[in-house]
């Protein structure tokens, strides 16, 4: 019985130092300085999301460095180089470097267009917080000590 009282406390132990996970997503929304149709990308979990971008019927990817936040405020824009072309995006809240996509094909009829890209929380999961996880714990262990001291079946 008290190996079980101290398998309890140890799984207590872990479950208030483990760290708080958070699994909140983001949902990308981009708008478009000329009008043309803004790109669309699935939502996002920071930090260092990777965005998958379709645009123009061109797929591109981007991958933020982990000093993006989602609270900053970005812009995007196309940059061509013969028949390539890549897709950019600058932080403009902390002014850092633009960030490039991989190089694709031009289209024919491709059309460049630039705008701003804002990250929006979509609802957050609920998660049990370590101080109800903690209190819970220490129920079980109150009840079991209770439970022993009067000698009552214990489960095995």
């Amino acid at each position: 019985m008290r190996k079980s009282l101290w398998i309890i406390l140890a799984v207590l132990l872990v479950t208030i130092a483990a760290p708080n996970a958070h699994a909140d997503s983001f949902s990308v929304t981009f708008t478009s300085q000329f009008g043309h149709p803004p790109p669309t990308a699935m939502d996002v979990t920071f930090p260092s999301p990777t965005l998958d971008i379709t645009w123009q019927g061109i797929a591109f990817t981007v991958a933020f460095p982990s000093s993006f936040l989602p609270g900053d405020s970005y812009g995007w824009g196309t940059q061509a180089s013969g028949t390539n072309v890549t897709m950019f995006i600058e932080d403009f809240t902390v002014g850092l470097p633009f960030i490039f996509s991989d190089i694709v094909s031009v289209p024919a009829g491709f059309v460049h267009d630039a705008g701003n890209l804002t990250f929006t929380p979509t609802v957050a999961a609920p998660e049990p917080s370590s101080i109800a996880l903690m209190l819970l714990g220490i129920g079980l262990v109150l009840v079991m000590r209770t439970r022993i001291g009067q000698r009552l079946p214990q489960a095995s």
